[in-house]
């Protein structure tokens, strides 16, 4: 009887703590979804809860609350700038270009013009495009092209790149780095193994690059003819010591001046030849034979060079002067004896007028007005007045061959003596 209380009174302690936690799981949960509700955050969970009477599956759905997430303020609208490389070398007389990146930061919808600064003489640049417009999270790029010619100084340029967006009264600037080298300098030599052919042989064209800077290089080889313009003969290249050969048979006879050149490279600057000077002849072939060749040195083809051609005409010229020299001297010799003491007599003076006449030391107006005064004197008159004229005509006569040169000084002024030292006699 005892047993059964205790059993009965066990039963009842059970069934009111088991309804007891089932109250208070559900206040909880009641709770529990009226914080999330303020909140705003849910969760959803699934809870096996098993009881010992009737094991049956119980799903709970509860909720739990979380901390509200603060929100970041936008970025103010700007915009950033970036150039790539940031330096470069650079050959004078050559380009080069830097790529420019811009970024829209925030709600940036602005136009922004570009700027370099820090340029200097030799040293030319330009934007393209000079100017962009920005919409919000966009990107754009711009190339600066910058170019060197033979006035820039050989150092380095630190070169401003500036963006304005006077509109949004906003700037931004990144520096590059320009260096600016000199190239090496360069000659070619070019020669002709003969300066004339005949038509249809060919020429040597040879030649090297100093200094050698090694195999492989092209060299053009270019001429021109007296009544064309210039032609590029064929291209070759260099050897191991810089040397070059070429080999080229003209098209037409005439004169051809011919040259070798070549670009250049990155380090090395180009260079052009002197002229050479070829001539191209018609080919002449005697009978049954070819004609001899020019490398040999005969044949009329050699002989008739203009180069020849113009010495031949210099010859020829002294030569002429020598005989022209050679003739006044001659007439000099023989028209000095005309004079002789014997002046007295108007026929021999008559005679040695007409002598000198015929010579050409007398012009024909002053023979006669000599001759015409010669004989208007009497040759029986001796009177101190008649002979006084006649040597004066005597005089006269010396004085013109002393101007002519036929006479030297003293003979002049000998005869001029014994003209007198006669009249003193008279």
């Amino acid at each position: 009887m005892k047993c059964r209380r205790w059993v009965i009174l066990f039963v009842l302690l059970l069934f009111g703590i088991i309804t007891t936690k089932a109250s208070l799981t559900q206040t909880e949960e009641f709770s529990m979804k009226q914080n999330l509700m303020n909140v705003g955050i849910t969760a959803t969970h699934t809870s096996l809860l098993t009881s010992e009477s009737n094991q049956k599956d119980i799903s709970k759905v509860y909720t739990e609350p979380r901390q509200p997430i603060a929100s970041k303020p936008p970025p103010s609208p700007s915009f950033n700038l970036s150039v790539t490389p940031a330096q470069q070398s650079i050959l004078r007389d050559s380009s080069t270009t830097f790529k420019i990146n811009i970024t829209s930061i925030g709600a940036f919808n602005r136009t922004i013009y570009l700027v370099l600064t820090g340029a200097e003489i030799g040293v030319t640049y330009s934007f393209d495009p000079a100017s962009v417009t920005l919409q919000a999270g966009m990107l754009k790029t711009s190339t600066l092209l910058i170019h060197t010619d033979e006035g820039a100084f050989p150092k380095t340029y630190n070169l401003m790149i500036n963006a304005l967006a006077p509109e949004a009264k906003l700037q931004n600037n990144r520096q590059v780095s320009l260096n600016v080298i000199d190239k090496t300098k360069t000659t070619i030599l070019c020669s002709l193994n003969v300066v004339t052919i005949s038509q249809g042989q060919s020429v040597r064209i040879e030649g090297q690059i100093e200094p050698n800077i090694g195999p492989n290089i092209n060299i053009t080889l270019e001429s021109i003819h007296i009544s064309d313009g210039w032609n590029e003969i064929t291209k070759v290249e260099t050897d191991s010591g810089g040397k070059f050969v070429g080999t080229w048979i003209p098209s037409k006879e005439g004169s051809y001046r011919v040259i070798a050149k070549w670009d250049g490279s990155s380090k090395h600057a180009g260079a052009k030849s002197s002229e050479r000077l070829l001539t191209v002849t018609t080919n002449l072939q005697t009978t049954g034979s070819q004609a001899p060749s020019i490398a040999s040195g005969v044949g009329p083809a050699n002989w008739f060079t203009p180069e020849r051609i113009i010495w031949l005409v210099l010859l020829l010229s002294i030569i002429a002067s020598f005989l022209i020299t050679s003739s006044k001297a001659s007439r000099k010799v023989s028209i000095e004896p005309v004079l002789h003491p014997n002046y007295g007599d108007h026929e021999t003076l008559a005679s040695e007028l007409e002598d000198l006449y015929v010579r050409g030391a007398l012009e024909p107006d002053e023979y006669v007005k000599i001759r015409a005064r010669i004989e208007k004197t009497p040759p029986s008159r001796k009177d101190s007045e008649q002979g006084s004229k006649i040597k004066i005509e005597q005089i006269e006569i010396a004085k013109k061959l002393y101007a002519e040169g036929l006479i030297d000084q003293r003979r002049y002024q000998r005869i001029v003596r014994q003209l007198q030292e006669r009249e003193k006699k008279q």
